[in-house]
């Protein structure tokens, strides 16, 4: 006999996000026999300790299924809202270079000289990734960089040009 009013869920949260789980933490979940739906459950535990072999913190999280829609067992998507730390920025996807070493940006100094720049990556939005460590905001990185490009390759620095005037449109 088991009593499925409240379940446990238990998620592997990677190491970049391990400190921003506490207890009380909000979650949403999404069954994958229930696309449409989102449920809520909250952070009961955390390990307080990384996986050796995953770098992964064991999270449990805690459900009301009061009503029996849920089935113990299942698999979830978990989404937490954390906030954004402040030391981490978005960068487009198309300024990282992914190099056998790791990802790398392209970045340039006062005298248009290319440094290239080992990053840990973060959170990934589609069009921009979260970079926690490698750069700052006052780094200016090169958009659409070669894979050829180089260490101290020079760099010109092309401006956008205006859209072209409507010859229909008025002056």
């Amino acid at each position: 006999m088991a009593d499925t009013h409240r379940l446990r869920i238990y998620v592997s949260v990677p190491q970049a996000y391990a400190a921003a789980i506490q207890p009380g933490l909000a979650a949403a979940l999404v069954f994958a026999d229930r696309p449409a739906e989102r449920y809520s459950a909250s952070v009961a535990s955390t390990a307080r300790a990384l996986d050796a072999a995953s770098r992964t913190l064991q999270v449990e999280l805690q459900i009301d299924n009061a009503a029996g829609e849920l089935l113990p067992g299942s698999y979830a998507q978990v989404h937490f809202t954390l906030s954004a730390g402040a030391d981490t920025l978005r960068v487009p996807v198309n300024t990282v270079l992914f190099r056998a070493h790791g990802l790398e940006v392209a970045t340039l100094d006062n005298e248009q000289r290319v440094h290239l720049k080992s990053i840990t990556q973060g959170r990934d939005f589609g069009t921009e990734i979260e970079v926690l460590t490698g750069v700052d905001a006052a780094d200016t990185l090169v958009v659409n960089p070669p894979d050829s490009i180089s260490e101290g390759a020079p760099v010109r620095i092309v401006q956008p040009r205006p859209p072209p005037r409507d010859a229909a449109g008025p002056s």
